[in-house]
């Protein structure tokens, strides 16, 4: 019996430009910075390069083998200030009201199932700070290269209809790579 969780393992990572999306994140020393559903880790282990340790990186996914591997990967490079929190994105997140800067969801959000996704989105929304950033890396809808199959795939006006309505203004759409793009929102209420 496989208990692997969907996409677990997969990342976008190594298909997009990691220095454009980290300089449209614009994280500070300081940030407090969620990465929801981060499988092993890979933004959050990046995003040490920019959050000091007056900053907090918390590292959020159900996939328990995901969050051991960063674990490790963060002990053996001696990073501290990351902190992997098994638990489901489509529950309540063990994080307090209005305590996040900026949050990531990478090549996650098609994942989800329709109905969870507002509850989502929600829930992004009260713990981050007022003016906080939400920033989601999708696929674009294309034929070919990696990714899902087309038919789950949500473009960028899929995703602005279901942010907008929830508290968010649109800050930009960027391609960040031949297959990948990122749209950042910042919470407004």
């Amino acid at each position: 019996m496989n208990n692997k969780l969907v996409a677990a393992g997969k990342s976008s990572f190594n298909l997009i430009d990691v220095e454009k999306t980290f300089t449209i994140l614009d994280l500070q020393p300081d940030t407090h910075f969620l990465d929801l559903a981060c499988g092993i880790g890979n933004y959050s282990l990046q995003a040490t390069n920019f959050i000091s340790a007056s900053g907090r990186i918390y590292a959020l996914d159900l996939w328990k083998e995901g969050l051991e591997s960063l674990r490790q990967v963060a002990a053996k490079r001696e990073i501290d200030n990351i902190e992997a929190i098994q638990a489901d994105a489509t529950t309540p997140f063990p994080l307090p009201d209005s305590s996040i800067d900026s949050c990531l969801i990478a090549t996650a959000l098609h994942d989800l199932p329709h109905s969870t996704r507002p509850n989502v989105i929600e829930e992004v929304a009260r713990v981050l700070k007022p003016d906080g950033c939400f920033n989601i890396i999708e696929f674009k809808k294309l034929d070919d290269g990696p990714g899902p199959p087309n038919n789950i795939r949500i473009d960028e006006v899929e995703v602005s209809e279901l942010v907008l309505p929830l508290g968010f203004e649109k800050i930009s759409y960027d391609e960040i790579g031949d297959f990948n793009y990122l749209l950042k929102f910042r919470k407004t209420r």
